[in-house]
């Protein structure tokens, strides 16, 4: 038996799932992007299609400004200050918001609310990579009249501070501090 790995590098276009209350972060400095547009709520993944996930974004700058965007799918009809969206994603995702970067953009962190949702990000630059797609088949890889005996794919994404990171930050005297 024989193992083949590759591993791809993903920039643009990433996608993953997002449980209810934790958070994907995409690094966007350096990336000369001006907007970001995120899809979410996949209409191919059954659990995703009782629309019931709203978003909030953060993005977080160089000078330590933080802009935040919060979105709910049109259809969910809450009235919690959020902004209803109606407006259709790219491919299976059912709706997308597109927010506008500055040049002082460093990280834009998603979070998911009320439930569990696959987010897809697209930008207009170049993203540094974001998540990495591992591949490892296992067979008799030399006898093409053989069959793969296995494939496993994973995805790994950049490591991702947790949510409760949000809501503090750290000073150069090492204390904490709560916003």
């Amino acid at each position: 038996l024989e193992a083949e790995v590759t591993v791809e590098e993903l920039q643009n276009g990433v996608s993953q799932t997002i449980s209810k209350d934790e958070v994907m972060s995409i690094l966007v400095d350096g990336s000369g992007a001006t907007q970001m547009t995120i899809h979410w709520l996949d209409s191919t993944k059954s659990e995703e299609t009782d629309i019931k996930a709203s978003l909030e974004v953060g993005v977080y700058e160089a000078d330590y400004d933080l802009q935040r965007y919060g979105v709910n799918p049109v259809a969910a009809g809450r009235n919690n200050g959020f902004e209803d969206v109606s407006q259709a994603g790219t491919g299976s995702f059912s709706y997308s918001k597109q927010i506008n970067l500055t040049a002082d953009a460093k990280l834009v962190r998603v979070k998911a609310l009320y439930d569990e949702t696959t987010v897809m990000i697209e930008t207009n630059g170049t993203l540094a990579t974001q998540q990495y797609r591992i591949t490892s088949v296992v067979g008799n890889l030399g006898n093409q009249a053989s069959d793969k005996i296995g494939k496993v794919v994973v995805s790994r994404t950049i490591p991702v501070v947790p949510p409760i990171f949000d809501f503090t930050l750290f000073t150069n005297s090492g204390n904490l501090e709560s916003l």
